[in-house]
């Protein structure tokens, strides 16, 4: 069984090297920009899975990320190698996505999908708002 628990997009992402505890800084619902296009500035995608074979054999799995932009158009921007599992794990997942360029205000879905080595399945998407900043208008006095 593959299940993915969680997923944040923030602007930080801090693991404590002692207690290996993790803190996801400034999450991020949208972001607004003075014009398009633009760049996408650096945050991050966390994202917790819990990956538990069955008792007699390994498990294979791959994530990959793909957005779907507001025109309906779709680019894969990362898969991870694929890892075999011979028992129960939560895994962490963390990216970092900057520099991708934004065209259009609107909804841009980050699409989650994993492999157990046969095929691809969507695992859950979440979204992020761009939106144009407007100029006030200076009235006349």
């Amino acid at each position: 069984m593959i299940a993915n628990l969680w997923n944040i997009l923030c602007k930080d992402i801090v693991t404590d090297q002692v207690t290996n505890a993790v803190s996801y800084l400034q999450c991020i619902e949208g972001l607004s920009t003075a014009k398009l296009p633009a760049d996408l500035p650096a945050i991050n995608l966390g994202t917790l899975w819990l990956i538990e074979p069955d008792k007699s054999k390994q498990i294979k799995f791959r994530m990959r990320l793909t957005i779907e932009r507001p025109d309906g158009s779709k680019q894969k921007l990362l898969e991870t190698p694929e890892k075999v599992y011979a028992q129960k794990k939560r895994e962490r997942i963390n990216f970092q996505l900057v520099g991708m360029p934004i065209k259009s205000e609107g909804i841009h879905k980050f699409i989650i999908e994993y492999s157990d080595g046969k095929e691809w399945n969507i695992s859950n998407d979440i979204l992020l708002e761009i939106s144009l900043i407007k100029k006030k208008k200076q009235s006349k006095n």
